[in-house]
């Protein structure tokens, strides 16, 4: 089947669902405030420390070092914020995903409601998976920024 064909059936079931539709735009919205507001609020910590014209001049793992104290605090604030904000945004996707996905089943026939009671569960379980693996890169990547940003910056 041609890409057309999928984009047709795609705006048909959005014309059929249109609440689906609007239940989904709320439910991004919310995700894209429940992970920018914690951003937003390091940034907010970043302000005085001149990390952002030093870096707009070039990265530089010497500069990261050098500017540990300033970005440790904004970091470790949007770790804490994250922490609960991850998990939200996590849950939230997989029962959309199950809800979207039961709602355009057999031509738009089918409820979204009753897809996230029905698969719901097993949509949560895929996502704890998916965060589980996510988690073991992130804290690999993580490791190798420490110990990039622990041999670098000024020797005394």
């Amino acid at each position: 089947m041609q890409s057309g064909h999928y984009i047709e059936r795609g705006a048909r079931a959005a014309l059929a669902k249109p609440g689906v539709v609007m239940i989904n735009w709320l439910v991004q919205l919310a995700i894209a405030a429940v992970v920018a507001i914690p951003l937003m609020n390091a940034m907010r910590g970043l302000e005085g420390s001149g990390l952002g014209s030093e870096m707009a001049r070039g990265f530089d793992v010497a500069i990261l070092a050098d500017m540990w104290p300033e970005l440790s605090n904004a970091l470790r604030l949007t770790i804490l914020n994250l922490l609960w904000a991850l998990p939200l945004v996590g849950v939230l996707r997989a029962l959309m995903a199950a809800g979207i996905i039961n709602a355009v089943r057999d031509n738009g026939l089918r409820s979204f409601w009753r897809g996230i009671g029905d698969y719901g569960l097993g949509a949560l379980a895929l996502a704890a998976m998916w965060f589980i693996v996510t988690i073991i890169v992130q804290a690999g990547f993580l490791t190798m920024l420490a110990i990039a940003a622990g041999g670098a910056g000024e020797r005394a």
